[in-house]
């Protein structure tokens, strides 16, 4: 029989939400009034859960625990562990259609900005860390990557890097463990090739603590940070901004 004609062919209905005026369309006449009469609100405005956590709610903490358990318990698998382009048509026309291709300067300026926005996040940086110290994100994908790539034989083992490589690669270390987005123009942190852009710059330079017998903790410490333009930071090299005294003075 179907439906009556008057609901046919493309005729549509609208209200707008009461609380944030956004126009709503319906298919059907009678769904629109009863939307009326009911004062229904928009997806985003009717969510119930809309500005609550796990940690805030109990209902959404249960909901949460259940779905972590039902997922845990699926063991689940990626499809393409363990196949490689040389076992596997998809994977193989996939690394083809990827072969020669670089981001265009468009889009590297949007994966560092999205960087960014994430890094500058304090409700994602602080839910990434609680997950890592709870043991539920391991954050040793970097370890596993390396020496994936030393077996490769791309990289040099670590024990027969040259005593420089050694002392920079520690300094990396203890920088990459500070909040550098307490560091002025964090920001505007960018690639060289990004007009404006800022980069990490330590103002005792590494070759400089490497010299010196520095202790790499030194050198990494905060105190030694800053950002600076892209354009300044390769004009700089190795040189030093501050002294050995303004070094020690602050950290300590």
């Amino acid at each position: 029989m179907g439906r009556p004609k008057k609901y046919q062919g493309n005729e549509i209905w609208k209200r707008n939400c009461p609380v944030c005026n956004k126009e709503l369309i319906y298919s059907q006449k009678s769904s629109r009034d009863d939307a009326e009469r009911k004062n229904r609100k928009c997806g985003s405005c009717g969510n119930w859960s809309s500005g609550y956590t796990k940690e805030t709610n109990n209902k959404i903490n249960k909901m949460a625990k259940k779905v972590s358990n039902k997922m845990k318990n699926k063991h689940l698998i990626a499809w393409n562990k363990g196949l490689t382009k040389e076992t596997n048509d998809i994977i193989k026309k996939n690394a083809n259609n990827h072969t020669g291709y670089k981001h265009t300067k468009e889009s590297i300026k949007k994966i560092s900005q999205s960087t960014i926005e994430r890094q500058n996040d304090k409700n994602f940086m602080n839910f990434f860390n609680r997950r890592v110290e709870e043991g539920i994100i391991k954050n040793n994908g970097r370890e596993k990557w390396y020496n994936t790539m030393v077996a490769l034989g791309y990289f040099t083992p670590t024990e027969l890097l040259p005593d420089f490589y050694k002392y920079k690669r520690m300094v990396r270390r203890y920088t990459l463990k500070n909040n550098l987005t307490e560091l002025k123009n964090y920001n505007k942190r960018g690639r060289l090739e990004i007009p404006g852009s800022y980069n990490l710059d330590h103002k005792f330079s590494i070759k400089a603590g490497f010299d010196n017998n520095i202790p790499p903790y030194i050198i990494g410490n905060i105190s030694n940070l800053e950002f600076i333009t892209s354009i300044d930071n390769q004009k700089k090299k190795i040189k030093c901004s501050i002294t050995k005294q303004q070094l020690y003075e602050g950290v300590f």
